[in-house]
């Protein structure tokens, strides 16, 4: 039998912070160095630091300072909090921004269903088959890799073409400092879907859009791949979905 992960203010806070209405908003400035005092005051309790270091990523991260967040968790992780729950933690926050690398490394620590789920979706994301299948997968996962794979191939889709391509576009997001995830796809039909809601207004969005754009003509030889790719982006606000596809 698993023993209970103790309730430290620490573990409150991070239920707090990892609530869905504050994941669909930019915390406010306010909110920001509420947190962040009420972290500094629990810091000096010494009690449960590596969960407050969490929280302290998960505070940058609802504010849009991904740079900060990355650095709490590094602070996390060196205080032994790289167990596969504190990982997975970590990485939602790091997948909303982008940091697919980092989430990819804390996600495969995990067997369970929801963790290889997340590394499927980053892959359906990315088309960085070969960093996330160079780990040890679940039978599951790796079926339904190799079946994505076997897609892309009907539709004529070149994985390493449209990881470039992917990567453009996930690099002019993370310009923008905003959370962002993927809430629907679709194979099935003769091109590849993907949408995309970022936690932002409309002008942002369309000022992403027609920055990739601009990419996208300035290189030709990702022509024909873009061509078979059809991403969206949208406010968040725009739409509701009651689960992720």
């Amino acid at each position: 039998m698993v023993a209970p992960i103790p309730k430290t203010k620490a573990v409150e806070l991070l239920a707090e912070l990892s609530s869905y209405e504050r994941l669909q908003v930019v915390m406010s400035e306010f909110n920001t160095n509420k947190f962040l005092r009420d972290i500094k005051k629990l810091f000096d309790s010494k009690v449960d630091i590596a969960n407050l270091w969490i929280c302290k990523g998960f505070v940058y991260s609802l504010s849009n300072q991904p740079e900060a967040m990355v650095d709490a968790f590094r602070n996390a992780q060196k205080l032994g909090a790289t167990d596969k729950y504190s990982m997975f933690n970590q990485a939602t926050q790091y997948i909303l921004h982008g940091y697919y690398e980092n989430a990819i490394e804390a996600l495969v620590l995990s067997k369970d269903d929801v963790a290889q789920e997340q590394l499927e979706r980053i892959a359906i994301s990315t088309f960085d088959y070969d960093q996330i299948e160079q780990h040890d997968l679940s039978v599951v996962a790796k079926n339904n890799l190799l079946k994505r794979k076997s897609r892309l191939a009907e539709l004529g889709i070149d994985i390493n073409e449209a990881k470039v391509l992917m990567n453009a576009f996930f690099q002019i997001l993370k310009s923008r400092k905003c959370r962002f995830g993927l809430v629907h796809h679709d194979t099935n039909q003769d091109e590849y879907y993907l949408h995309f809601e970022a936690v932002t207004d409309i002008d942002m969005t369309h000022s992403v859009l027609n920055e990739f754009d601009i990419y996208i003509a300035e290189h030709p030889e990702l022509y024909k791949v873009n061509s078979k790719i059809n991403i969206v982006l949208t406010p968040i606000s725009s739409i509701r979905h009651n689960s992720v596809a």
